[in-house]
């Protein structure tokens, strides 16, 4: 059975397009932008957002393979205070990305996305498959029900050329937005974290590794603070089966961090431009690197992807002996921070956190 983009993108490393400057739950900051939630449900061919404010007036995308639609209403009262009610579960307010289940692979490419504004900051939930939603759907069912419903409503039709992905700052005025490249590429995810900012450094780099192999998906990861401590994280799952990881947790001494810090401020991995983690390859074997690098207020997103026994044709080069590959061409650029990686986190024999579930090492809030 061969793997594409679309059971693998949606899980790995593909995350939501969030506003510029909110963390995955930013608690203590406060939110500038007067709107109650912005929602995104992105699915195989069609991706929907909705940018709600506190007067009722929304703005609702739509993006397909072949056209963008763009809309701007005002909700009535009544349907303002229902949505603003959804999003006020205990269940809801209560939950933290850490608590999100997150299944390395998925028959369905199906993700949704909840931003909610507020005076303590913007809590940012990404629900990557149906697997993810499953123990909330009390909470997120009506929801989604909710945003499905207000492409039925009455409103006004913009120019595509407006289109913003529902982002704060295009609201709700028909000026000129850039639309990310990927949305209106065949229904695809419309952006990564790499426009994202963080109002704080919270960690110093994040590695995010999925290597993919016969239907079985096996994911590392490392997150490094700024204090030395650092996570690591080792799952895999197979097609159709449960994710299975353990957690380890260490510390590197002075040294090792300022090793790792001249590491990073190497200008040939400096100048390198943040690039998308995806590609419409199919194949059977594959290898997916991503590197999270906070650096004066934005963070650097970098892939490597690499790709054997890719799907092709038999006039294809290589295609009757199904032994076609891609291999990234900037791999030695990153050698020194892999080393130091396997070198001072890899390798260490610690053992697992007990009880500890597997979050992608997402940094805690």
């Amino acid at each position: 059975m061969s793997l594409s983009r679309f059971t693998i993108c949606v899980l790995t490393v593909c995350l939501p397009w969030l506003p510029a400057n909110a963390q995955d739950v930013t608690p203590g900051s406060r939110d500038p932008f007067p709107f109650v939630a912005r929602l995104e449900r992105l699915q195989l061919g069609a991706d929907v957002c909705a940018l709600v404010s506190q007067t009722g007036e929304y703005r609702l995308e739509r993006f397909f393979r072949a056209r963008t639609d763009v809309f701007v209403g005002s909700l009535p009262a009544s349907e303002l205070q229902t949505l603003e009610q959804l999003l006020g579960s205990d269940e809801l307010r209560q939950l933290s990305q850490q608590q999100i289940p997150r299944p390395l692979v998925s028959s369905t490419f199906d993700r949704f996305t909840i931003a909610i504004f507020g005076p303590q900051g913007t809590q940012n939930l990404l629900f990557s498959a149906p697997e993810s939603r499953k123990p909330f759907r009390k909470s997120l069912d009506p929801i989604m029900h909710w945003l499905d419903n207000l492409q039925k409503a009455p409103h006004n039709k913009l120019s595509a050329d407006s289109a913003s992905h529902c982002m704060p700052g295009q609201f709700p005025s028909d000026a000129p937005a850039s639309i990310p490249a990927d949305a209106k590429d065949k229904g695809t995810q419309a952006s990564s974290e790499s426009a994202q900012q963080l109002p704080s450094a919270g960690y110093i780099v994040k590695m995010l590794s999925d290597q993919v192999y016969r239907g079985e998906v096996n994911r590392s990861c490392v997150i490094v603070l700024p204090s030395g401590r650092y996570k690591t994280e080792k799952s895999s799952q197979s097609f159709n089966g449960k994710r299975k990881g353990y957690v380890f947790e260490g510390s590197v001494g002075a040294a090792e961090l300022q090793e790792l810090r001249s590491v990073l401020d190497a200008p040939e991995l400096v100048h390198l431009q943040s690039q998308k983690a995806s590609s419409d390859t199919r194949f059977r074997e594959g290898e997916f690197i991503s590197f999270s690098i906070p650096r004066q207020g934005t963070v650097q997103r970098l892939a490597l992807l690499s790709y054997f026994n890719v799907r092709s044709r038999p006039t294809d080069p290589g295609g009757m002996t199904n032994m076609r590959y891609e291999v990234e061409q900037n791999a030695k650029i990153f050698q020194p921070l892999r080393q130091w990686l396997k070198r001072n986190v890899e390798k260490n024999e610690i053992k697992p956190v007990r009880d500890a579930q597997p979050n992608d090492c997402w940094p805690n809030p």
